[in-house]
């Protein structure tokens, strides 16, 4: 499990790469996605998982916010 420091330097790292300002305020839609990547692609390379991973193709994504997420808030998945 991720610790408190290991998330704040992720944040920080990603809210660089990406162009955003500050970690004050709501995170980007986009941090959560990011950080939950790396958990759906190990589901998906699973040999159970009903599908092959490769050759998938995303041909369209749409994205809803019921509410903001501030970095203070756990990411539980």
């Amino acid at each position: 499990m991720a610790t408190l420091t290991t998330l704040t330097l992720r944040l920080t790292a990603f809210l660089q790469l990406a162009g955003f300002n500050s970690s004050q305020g709501p995170l980007p839609l986009s941090y959560p996605i990011v950080e939950a990547f790396r958990l759906v692609i190990q589901a998906m390379l699973l040999p159970d998982f009903p599908f092959n991973v490769l050759g998938s193709v995303l041909a369209r994504n749409t994205t809803t916010v019921y509410r903001a997420m501030t970095a203070e808030q756990p990411l539980i998945y």
